[in-house]
């Protein structure tokens, strides 16, 4: 049976972070909440294909939402599914110090 995801530790432990401050909204910037508070709905995984990059500071986790019939198809807008969004993680410490809109 074939792998359907191979990822360095790091790099799965910098997605949790963003993860976590995506769905529970927490350990983000105080001034950065307003933008990742959405309803439930609109924080599905499944409805979201996410990219990992790196810098040589952060990692930097991109939450592109799916689309359905309807939407704008350019990459990087909101859509009926969710919002996207850009996370940056500190490779030091795996903290989220900014998040912003992806566009």
């Amino acid at each position: 049976m074939q792998a359907l995801l191979s990822a360095d530790g790091a790099i799965l432990k910098a997605f949790v972070a963003a993860y976590e401050a995506f769905t529970r909204e927490v350990n983000l910037p105080p001034d950065k909440r307003a933008m990742v508070h959405l309803p439930p709905e609109k924080k599905r995984l499944e409805n979201y294909r996410v990219e990992v990059r790196e810098s040589n500071q952060h990692y930097i986790v991109d939450f592109h939402p799916k689309r359905v019939p309807g939407d704008e198809g350019k990459l990087g807008a909101d859509t009926t599914l969710g919002r996207a969004l850009r996370f940056y993680v500190r490779k030091q410490d795996y903290e989220v110090v900014d998040v912003r809109p992806w566009r």
